[in-house]
């Protein structure tokens, strides 16, 4: 351990001690469930799956060239940074200790960086594909309008104009969709079924009435 820390330590390597810190912290945020909670967080201020599909969209542009895939850009990036650390500390380990404190030290530092870099991002591309098996269905949620005409439960203390919270069933998955709703005359309160009139793409909410079933 103290070895470990020693190497992390050493200025060669501050760099990419950071870049592994970095990596190992979101990924104990994540594990802590941090991301889960400021989700339902998010959600009580108008957040749905319409977002959640958008965030995961990654298609056109720079994206394309980095090959991120079905892969969230954030276990793309910290795995990166964590391959560029581990490899960038070995070669430091191997290359540095013979040489003085001059330029070609700088010089083989730096193409150290560079090796670790290209190699880092030539396994992530390549690791990439089988973990795209893992996020599949990340970004390919259901479109927005696919839910209109369905039914929800609420699950919110009450749903009004300004506020609210419904469940439904989608795919097999349990979703919550923020709603709202125009009848402000009977009060739709927790438990009690909605039907999703139309989806809302200014405020990224459903506007719903109450559901009588027959």
């Amino acid at each position: 351990m103290y070895q470990l820390i020693d190497t992390l330590e050493k200025p060669q390597n501050w760099l990419y001690s950071f870049l592994i810190l970095l990596s190992v912290g979101v990924w104990l945020i994540s594990f802590l469930g941090f991301t889960k909670s400021l989700a339902q967080h998010n959600a009580d201020f108008g957040g749905d799956i319409g977002d959640m599909g958008n965030a995961g969209d990654v298609d056109g542009g720079w994206f394309d060239v980095l090959d991120f895939g079905a892969v969230p850009i954030t276990v793309w990036l910290t795995l990166l940074f964590l391959i560029v650390g581990s490899l960038g500390i070995t070669l430091n380990s191997w290359f540095l200790p013979a040489l003085p404190t001059n330029a070609l030290y700088n010089i083989v530092w730096t193409a150290n960086l560079g090796a670790s870099s290209l190699a880092s991002y030539w396994v992530v591309r390549k690791v990439a594909k089988p973990l795209s098996f893992l996020f599949r269905d990340y970004g390919v949620a259901e479109q927005a309008s696919a839910l209109v005409g369905k039914v929800a439960r609420v699950s919110s203390g009450k749903v009004t104009a300004e506020s609210g919270q419904a469940c439904l069933q989608a795919n097999g998955n349990s979703l919550e969709v923020a709603v709202r709703t125009h009848d402000t005359d009977e009060a739709i309160v927790y438990g009690q079924m909605v039907l999703l009139l139309h989806f809302d793409e200014d405020k990224n909410v459903y506007w719903c009435e109450k559901y009588e079933t027959i």
